[in-house]
């Protein structure tokens, strides 16, 4: 029995001592697989290699001057100092009564070429034979009856030459057929007295006719001969006086059309110049009314009453641009510009506003000083690094936008890289390392 107890107390004791030992053996395991774990995850994990500045919110354009070009009278101000524009809003009007007075003018100018235009094209494809009324656009019938009156008094002039011409045409006509008659006898009346004169002849010849009446008939042969010759010459004449006559027809249609051609060719050249100077008219009414180019705040306001009288280009107000996005000019160090590129990606934390509650803003890099500068205040040097954000604005606690204006101080966090855990642990060890024991 006492054996038996010693037995079981030394079995005993061999399981807790067993136990023991197989816990230590897996907490060391344990131990070994975390250290292990440990050194994969910070030479694999990487994190952002970072530099950062310093600065400031910059208006990302330079305050824009709101000038008129021509000049003018001040009808209205709508916007004052402080107040918050957007682009395209009102901002001021200058009375536009001159303005619009003249483009009225040019208007009308304008209106009575073109209803002149009309008729002169009616005049250049006009045909004796045709009736043709002119129509004219609705916005230009006040003008047409004038150019209506001026048409008809034309063709009455141009059918009057062309009546004249038709009247002596047919006085011409009309000589011409009785002297073809007249012809047509002379030379029937010829052959019949040549006939009658050749029996006379040989009547003579047998002493039974006396050479008297021989010599009358050849005397009456002559005068008839000569008659037809000169009626000849007429009807020459005659014919060539009615082609002059056709001629001049034609002449006078080509002259009436020349006439029209060429002042249609003013009036076309007339309406080009009325109608530039209706463009600038038209451009000139509508600068009267002058509207914010950019969204920004009005800095500067330096006509405000009404009938005030700006001069040609003088600056009226001058507005702070706001954009959609921030402009940050931040100072680098010189030991961590080489590091800086452009298109790099940045964070930007407003001092205005507590980060680890509004956050920050993302923006990129845009560019990069050419040489450093001097700090005067800290008599350091430093590169201006400028970085363009994603937005104007951070969201406050309730969703509601909290504006960043122009001054804002800025701290800056560049991305220059990715780098592991492991290389940021070591770094200090490794440079130490290497620097150690070099000292004289």
């Amino acid at each position: 029995m006492k054996r038996d107890n010693l037995q079981y107390s030394s079995d005993l004791l061999f399981a807790v001592k067993h136990e023991k030992h197989l816990m230590h053996h897996v907490l060391l395991y344990l131990i070994v697989l975390f250290i292990v774990l440990f050194l994969i995850f910070i030479v694999y994990a990487q994190i952002d290699e970072r530099v950062k500045g310093s600065g400031k919110v910059v208006p990302k354009t330079r305050v824009v001057n709101i000038q008129s070009l021509d000049g003018g009278v001040i009808d209205r101000v709508y916007r004052f100092e402080g107040d918050v524009v957007t682009k395209g809003e009102r901002l001021v009007a200058l009375n536009p009564l001159r303005d619009e007075s003249n483009r009225q003018e040019f208007l009308v100018q304008l209106h009575a070429q073109q209803a002149q235009k009309v008729r002169l094209i009616q005049e250049i494809d006009y045909k004796l034979d045709q009736n043709i009324t002119l129509v004219f656009d609705e916005n230009i019938t006040q003008y047409g009856q004038l150019q209506l009156d001026i048409f008809n008094q034309r063709i009455v002039e141009l059918h009057h030459q062309m009546d004249a011409l038709n009247h002596q045409k047919d006085q011409k006509k009309s000589q011409l057929h009785n002297l073809v008659i007249k012809v047509e006898q002379l030379q029937k009346s010829i052959e019949l007295l040549k006939k009658e004169l050749s029996i006379k002849k040989e009547l003579h010849r047998i002493k039974a006719l006396s050479v008297d009446v021989v010599y009358r008939m050849e005397r009456e042969l002559n005068d008839m001969v000569a008659s037809l010759e000169s009626s000849q010459e007429s009807i020459i004449e005659i014919q060539s006086a009615l082609q002059e006559m056709e001629s001049k027809y034609r002449e006078h249609l080509a002259t009436f059309r020349l006439r029209a051609i060429e002042e249609l060719a003013k009036v076309d050249a007339t309406i080009e110049q009325l109608q530039a100077k209706m463009v600038g008219e038209g451009d000139r009414v509508s600068r009267t009314l002058l509207v914010s180019p950019v969204n920004g705040i009005i800095k500067n306001v330096y006509f405000s009453h009404h009938n005030e009288v700006v001069k040609n280009a003088e600056v009226i107000m001058d507005i702070l641009p706001t954009d959609d996005r921030l402009l940050i000019e931040a100072k680098i160090s010189p030991k961590d510009i080489a590091f800086i590129a452009i298109e790099q990606q940045a964070r930007v934390n407003i001092t205005a506003y507590d980060f680890s509650i509004y956050g920050g803003l993302d923006g990129k890099v845009i560019e990069i000083g050419a040489d450093s500068l001097l700090d005067k205040a800290t008599n350091e040097y430093y590169y201006l690094v400028k970085i363009l954000t994603s937005s104007n604005y951070l969201m406050g606690k309730h969703g509601e936008q909290l504006k960043i204006m122009p001054g804002m101080v800025a701290d800056v966090n560049i991305i220059t890289g990715k780098k592991s855990i492991f290389d940021f642990i070591f770094k200090p060890i490794i440079k130490t390392y290497k620097n150690a024991l070099h000292e004289r």
